[in-house]
């Protein structure tokens, strides 16, 4: 059986929480557009709706962030990226296009789910497998840490 929640990622973003449970997010100065940060905050508000022990507040100030979101360098071959760089996250999103697939998927990993399998039922494959959004699986692991 696939593990689908990834220690080290569950502490890096439980280490960053306030004592309120509050994690912010800001977007990198003048990297996204309009549309993809109104994409991005209805990602976050769903998951914000879903998940009582954690909420998120978006900032304007992208040095005092836990999740900084915007344009960056990806790793050979890849669609987006989770980066925890030992003082907050960075979601780093393509430049060419937005895929509320590949946000929740980055999401998923900020949130402490890591890659399964291909063919396993969740969003958390390493490359695309026909899936768009957390499954029923997803959403079970990520109540079972933010519950």
């Amino acid at each position: 059986m696939e593990k689908l929640i990834d220690d080290q990622l569950v502490n890096y973003t439980r280490n960053r929480v306030s004592d309120k449970g509050v994690l912010t997010y800001s977007f990198a100065k003048g990297d996204l557009s309009p549309f993809f940060r109104s994409k991005v905050k209805e990602i976050i508000s769903e998951i914000d709706n879903r998940l009582d022990e954690i909420s998120f507040r978006k900032i304007k100030r992208s040095g005092k962030t836990d999740i900084l979101i915007g344009h960056g360098e990806l790793p050979d071959g890849a669609a987006g990226a989770a980066v925890w760089n030992d003082v907050r996250w960075e979601i780093r999103l393509p430049e060419s296009y937005f895929s509320t697939t590949i946000m929740r998927h980055e999401m998923g990993h900020v949130l402490g789910l890591g890659h399964v399998p291909m063919g396993t039922n969740s969003l958390m494959q390493p490359s695309w497998g026909g899936i768009g959004d957390f499954t029923k699986k997803d959403w079970n692991a990520l109540e079972s840490i933010w519950e």
